[in-house]
């Protein structure tokens, strides 16, 4: 190609540039997202053609599990998948950690779950397929499971120490070196050997949360379905008016009671004067008589002033009215008789 050519055709690119150079400015952020979706959704076809079809749906399922059982369940439906293997593992590790917990609370389960979790494990360590990841992490369990049977006996506390050495044997630099090392020493020292046979001799069982050691069981509660509660129960706003009224209620008799004396004291005096006009004329002059009917007047006012004594003073007031002021039936005739022989 000429120069001439090559001048002609960059001029002809520059020309193309300039005139697309708007478009680009004003689409150009919209054009990169759009690629960059063709991109993502590209890479997504890619990884799902070369996954296989059984690890997408086991994926979903271990992520759904929590239980050992939900493990063991993964992997007995996926056993030849990456996911199943690993679901294997994990369910021997839920399985192993609950079995050293129920072992202080529960021999009896703890001991049930420990064979569980052996029976994964060795399931997973006579696989060749399986990672080293995987690998190490088995024989770890399997060397806590040997620690956690051991009963102090030579071939129990053996049996412990040589799973830890298979650990250091076949991964010199695992990830629980130091402490397999610590491990191996300690299980060999005679103070281990006693706790380990005390341990085992151990027979730990379930108890009621809720009881301190030595209470005795709470008795259960009654039924209540016969229990009613009364409608003004719980009524806090009717308290205060129902005590102004029973602080209201002695006044109020007390009231009534010096009233009903007042008025009976009066009633009890006009009974008797009037008997007295009637039978004491012949008698009209006896200074008795006179104190008497002082007397009643005086009672009166002293019944009105005092509350207390008011029945005391009526039922005086009764009896003095009666017997001076009024004349015995015997003395009439008396009288009537003297006139008549004058």
């Amino acid at each position: 190609m000429s120069p001439s050519e090559s001048r002609r055709d960059q001029t002809k690119l520059e020309e193309a540039l300039r005139s697309t150079k708007p478009w680009f400015a004003e689409n150009g952020t919209t054009l990169i997202y759009a690629l960059a979706a063709v991109l993502a959704v590209a890479a997504v076809v890619v990884f799902m053609q070369r996954q296989p079809s059984g690890d997408l749906q086991a994926s979903g399922r271990l992520l759904l599990a929590a239980a050992p059982e939900d493990y063991r369940q993964v992997a007995d439906d996926f056993p030849e998948t990456t996911i199943g293997i690993w679901a294997r593992l994990r369910q021997g590790d839920r399985l192993l950690d609950n079995a050293v917990g129920n072992m202080f609370t529960n021999r009896e389960v703890g001991k049930e779950e420990l064979t569980s979790a052996r029976a994964a494990y060795e399931r997973l360590a006579d696989r060749s397929d399986i990672d080293e990841d995987v690998r190490e992490r088995v024989l770890i369990g399997l060397a806590r499971i040997a620690e956690t049977s051991c009963d102090g006996e030579p071939d129990s506390t053996n049996a412990a120490v040589e799973a830890w050495q298979d650990v250091l044997g076949e991964f010199p630099e695992s990830i629980v070196k130091k402490h397999a090392e610590e491990r191996i020493v300690q299980l060999q020292s005679d103070e281990s050997k006693s706790f380990y046979a005390w341990f085992d001799e151990q027979n730990p069982e379930p108890v009621d949360p809720g009881l301190a050691p030595g209470q005795p069981a709470v008795p259960d509660m009654p039924s209540l379905h016969n229990l009613t509660i009364p409608e003004s129960a719980g009524s806090t706003d009717a308290d205060p008016p129902e005590a102004e009224k029973t602080d209201d209620v002695p006044a109020k008799a007390e009231a009534s009671s010096e009233t009903e004396t007042s008025e009976t004291s009066d009633d009890s005096t006009e009974s008797a004067k009037p008997e007295s006009n009637e039978d004491s004329k012949p008698q009209a002059d006896s200074p008795a008589t006179s104190d008497d009917k002082a007397a009643p007047k005086a009672d009166d006012d002293a019944a009105s002033n005092s509350p207390a004594a008011s029945e005391d003073s009526a039922d005086k007031e009764s009896a003095e009215t009666a017997s001076p002021e009024t004349p015995a039936e015997g003395d009439k005739p008396a009288t009537e008789g003297g006139d008549g022989d004058k």
